[in-house]
């Protein structure tokens, strides 16, 4: 019963959870397409206001090195945006740390089962003091 339970839960969040990210890549690539259309015409444009103004070999030899360090600069750019967070990031605090995996460990087992674990964990730490103690207070004796 209860792996029918689960089974038929785990299929129907990974039915909405493929159809979300069939949905947002689909859109993703829309957005990229008419990004890169927009680029071009950009480009096009750059290159029939700068061909009078400085010759057409300069024109597309500066919109080339233009092009070339903005492909530069997006193929490194998950290296900068990291380098960055870590400038601007506060080291987190142990406690905050422990919190988030608390929380995270509640959404994934739920409260009952976490807060059931962490009974057993304590009453198993609390019978190794209790045998530490006797075999301690046994060598002194």
């Amino acid at each position: 019963m209860i792996g029918n339970i689960v089974k038929f839960l785990g299929e129907r969040v990974a039915k909405r959870a493929v159809n979300t990210l069939e949905r947002t890549l689909a859109w993703s690539a829309v957005g990229a397409l008419f990004g890169i259309i927009a680029l071009v015409f950009l480009m096009l444009a750059a290159y029939q206001y700068m061909a009078p103004l400085l010759g057409h070999p300069a024109s597309a030899g500066l919109l080339g090195v233009f092009a070339a360090i903005i492909g530069v600069l997006a193929f490194f750019a998950p290296k900068i945006m990291d380098w960055l967070e870590r400038q601007v990031a506060k080291p987190d605090e142990p406690v905050t740390m422990i919190e988030e995996e608390a929380h995270a460990a509640v959404d994934h087992f739920g409260p009952i089962q976490v807060g059931l674990s962490a009974f057993m964990l304590g009453v198993t730490a609390g019978r190794t003091v209790r045998n530490a103690r006797r075999t301690k207070e046994l060598r002194l004796s």
